[in-house]
């Protein structure tokens, strides 16, 4: 049987320019909401909002992310690194999603961890966002079973 093969790619992640603008816009909303709703409905909002934030944050790479680059290499293996400097190998979860702006990789280890990394367009090279795009659409459609010829 011959062994399929892929261009290699990869990124090291940087913060995003379009996180921080969405992130600003929609806690702009909710500021000027807040004034409109009954005081212990801000109260539970509030903490609920900056939780979110800093998880989006973190995962997007703009407060120290647990994962700092991936790679794919020729073969369709995925690894990311970790913040110790260890590249580790991964594959994908079929719960993760590319869109045109986002692609949101669900990730497990051998061990059965699961991560989760966050991909702005604006966080890498377009081409890198592109094949990323890409090799999730190729791995969802690898991984789903052909129908029962019966």
């Amino acid at each position: 049987m011959h062994q399929q093969s892929m261009t290699p790619f990869g990124a090291t992640l940087q913060a995003g320019r379009l996180l921080p603008a969405l992130l600003l816009a929609a806690s702009l909303l909710l500021l000027l909401a807040l004034p409109a709703l009954p005081w212990w409905h801000g109260l539970l909002l509030l903490p609920g909002w900056l939780l979110a934030l800093r998880y989006l944050l973190r995962q997007s790479g703009c407060l120290g992310a647990p994962l700092l680059a991936f790679r794919v290499d020729a073969r369709g293996q995925m690894s990311v690194l970790q913040r110790d400097g260890t590249w580790l190998p991964v594959h994908l979860l079929p719960a993760s999603s590319a869109l045109i702006w986002l692609v949101s990789l669900q990730l497990a280890d051998d061990a059965g961890r699961r991560q989760q990394l966050l991909v702005w367009r604006s966080a890498v090279d377009a081409e890198v966002h592109r094949a990323l795009r890409v090799y999730v659409q190729w791995s969802r459609d690898r991984a789903t079973p052909l129908p029962d010829p019966s």
